[in-house]
């Protein structure tokens, strides 16, 4: 076999061995074989492993999983990489001395969890109970870890949002996480402080519930470890380069490239040349189906289009919320969203190019990964060309189409928007009233400001957009502030809280926790619109603790919706609401907004506590395009754990 074959094809072989059995094996840092309870010193539990923890959900009894993250700074393509390119097969495959990460070859400092990217796969059944230590061991940083789509109910102060639900944990501290996952599906976890997920504190979370309850479950075959699809972006350097922000060169927060599974090859824009990296694989069988799991965890507006070749996608799932199935060719998604389908493994024996390319900013930048689904075992590309940007894979319906036009038609067309699709379960009965109790309208847009911000005594935040404006960002006027200390648990930063009618008056952004309080038992509808348009922005709304009913979506062709606009919209959607138009509509967690659009959203409070309502772009997020929705009283939440962490400022009276 000659040199270059063996390059291209043994070498990132072993490399996606190795890689791919550090995601399976090399998930603790340390196990703990049992540890006692809190309310009965007596009693031990056992504490399973990852491994005894993935495991057929049918008949399973719940299990306590335990898992140790170990965050920290690290590098990649380090001289862990050159040990596991040199060592033999049988010795590479003792991965205790192997930390590789790969990345797309480009050496890079990132913040990680167990020396790995994307972190620990965490894959359990419906009903365990996740204890988690999370151990900072980056100096001068402090951090949280977010369980994003897990509702957190009777576990409120686990969900991970720093000075809301928790303080952040500084180094060398460990915070212990414990909680039931009791909604299943695919989620993910990541930091939630600063821009730490694009600097490597991400990774997958996958809660099965048993396959005789999937009301999809006979449509496939196989669920298993290897196919979740886990979609990150890329920079070349720490994403704190970018906050605010470059000013002459390169401004803006576009990544460089893509990765699946943590793995991509990248082509320098300026040499043409592309790097000897391994891509991700998944393995398939033909005659069988698969429920592939795919998760956009990106940190840029760039949103994502994903297909196979030559293969039908049926989307049964989002947001781990079950749906009627739909066929389609590709799928877009913006960061915070998931997707199951399932692949019918009908084609001939071969490989096939699994296509990921960006859409938005990324345009211009023409930023395309890619990945390899192979029928058997033998490792072999794709006999068929490479796709390119200007050239990719061809497609006709599409899934979540940037466009919300055809978001109104009773009948589908090639650009299938969420709000058209069907729940597969029931609609619960408290969330089938025809109007809801309270509906709430919550705007968000952007604070441009001019240079004249540099000649005053203020500091307010912000960052550079890539047309170098100078941004702050805004949910109804106000830009989010985090208070001094956790509400949920510490008391006396109420007095620091706001809403939107304490602060009507401003004229410039109003900087505060910004705060919406709604009753526990309510049915609550959020009308949720872009009142600044932007040129190639599909904001992505994430609420936490819940999963809400998508009503209806409405595309104003890209303008901004004027007064006039939003109330015909609403009239027209009551009139659907009493003809009885709106049964079964589809459930998620994250939903992405029509440029200059709004969408319609129903939940009913029934998880009482403290949930971040916020735009999934990090640096929107971390900018102000945030709000709290608080729900029910002090008094409908468990009580505080015991030792709970507390934080706050420290300005004690003047020494004499």
């Amino acid at each position: 076999m000659s040199k270059v074959l063996f390059n291209s094809l043994f070498l990132p072989f072993f490399i996606l061995l190795i890689f791919k059995e550090i995601q399976c094996t090399k998930i603790n840092g340390t196990t703990e074989p049992s540890i006692r309870t809190a309310r009965d010193t007596n009693r031990q539990i056992k504490l399973s492993t990852p491994e005894e923890c993935f495991r057929p959900c049918d008949g399973a009894q719940p299990l306590y999983c335990y898992y140790h993250f170990r965050l920290e700074y690290y590098t990649t393509m380090a001289s862990p990489c050159n040990a596991c390119r040199t060592n033999s097969f049988e010795r590479s495959k003792n991965l205790s001395s192997c930390e590789c990460i790969v990345g797309d070859g480009f050496e890079k400092t990132i913040f990680s969890i167990n020396r790995q990217f994307p972190g620990p796969y965490i894959q359990v059944c419906q009903h365990d109970k996740l204890i988690i230590d999370v151990e900072n061991a980056a100096e001068a940083t402090d951090t949280t870890i977010h369980w994003h789509g897990v509702f957190q109910n009777l576990y409120q102060y686990y969900d991970g949002v720093p000075h809301i639900t928790q303080c952040p944990i500084s180094a060398p501290n460990t915070f212990r996480y414990q909680f039931a996952v009791d909604n299943p599906g695919t989620h993910f976890y990541h930091s939630h402080s600063s821009l730490f997920l694009l600097d490597g504190q991400q990774g997958p979370l996958i809660v099965r519930s048993p396959k005789s309850q999937d009301p999809n479950g006979h449509l496939y075959d196989h669920d298993i470890f290897d196919h979740v699809i886990f979609l990150s972006d890329w920079m070349h350097g720490l994403a704190i380069d970018h906050l605010p922000g470059k000013w002459a060169v390169r401004p803006g927060q576009t990544p460089d490239n893509f990765l699946i599974n943590g793995l991509g090859d990248y082509t320098d824009p300026n040499t043409g040349k592309r790097s000897n990296t391994p891509l991700a694989y998944f393995n398939v069988t033909a005659g069988n189906r698969y429920r592939f799991r795919m998760i956009n965890s990106f940190g840029t507006v760039c949103p994502a289009e994903f297909l196979i070749e030559k293969h039908k996608l049926t989307v049964i799932a989002s947001d781990g919320e079950d749906l009627e199935p739909v066929v389609v060719d590709k799928i877009v998604s913006v960061t915070g969203e998931r997707y199951d389908f399932i692949l019918n493994a009908n084609q001939s024996s071969g490989s096939y190019w699994i296509q990921l390319r960006g859409l938005g900013e990324c345009v211009n930048l023409k930023i395309i990964q890619f990945g390899v689904l192979i029928y058997g075992s033998k490792l072999a590309l794709p006999k068929t060309p490479r796709p390119t940007y200007d050239n990719p894979i061809k497609s006709v319906v599409e899934l979540n189409s940037l466009s919300g036009l055809d978001c109104g038609s009773a009948t589908l067309t090639n650009n299938i928007c969420i709000n058209q699709l069907k729940y597969a379960r029931n609609t619960p009965q408290e969330e089938q009233k025809t109007f809801p109790d309270l509906r709430l309208y919550i705007p968000f847009s952007f604070f441009q400001y001019d240079e004249k911000m540099f000649n005053v005594n203020s500091y307010n935040p912000f960052f550079i957009a890539f047309d170098r404006s100078l941004i702050s960002s805004l949910v109804t006027n106000i830009s989010y502030t985090e208070p001094e200390s956790p509400p949920i648990s510490q008391y006396e930063g109420y007095e620091k809280l706001c809403t939107a009618d304490e602060v009507s008056t401003c004229t410039r952004p109003c900087f505060c926790t910004h705060v919406i309080n709604v009753p526990k038992s309510a049915l609550i509808e959020i009308l949720l619109c872009d009142e600044d348009p932007f040129v190639f922005l599909y904001h992505p709304f994430h609420l936490h603790g819940y999963s809400f009913q998508v009503m209806a979506i409405k595309d104003f062709n890209g303008t901004k919706p004027t007064n006039n606009d939003r109330f015909k919209f609403l009239q027209e959607y009551d009139r659907g609401l009493q003809n009885g138009k709106y049964i079964r509509q589809p459930r998620k967690d994250t939903i992405k907004v029509p440029l200059g659009g709004c969408v319609i959203l129903r939940f009913y409070t029934n998880n009482p506590g403290w949930w971040l309502f916020h735009c999934h772009f990090l640096w929107h997020t971390v900018s102000g395009m945030d709000v709290v929705i608080h729900v029910g009283n002090d008094t409908d939440l468990p009580p505080v754990p015991e030792g709970f962490p507390v934080c706050g400022n420290f300005k004690p009276s003047v020494y004499i």
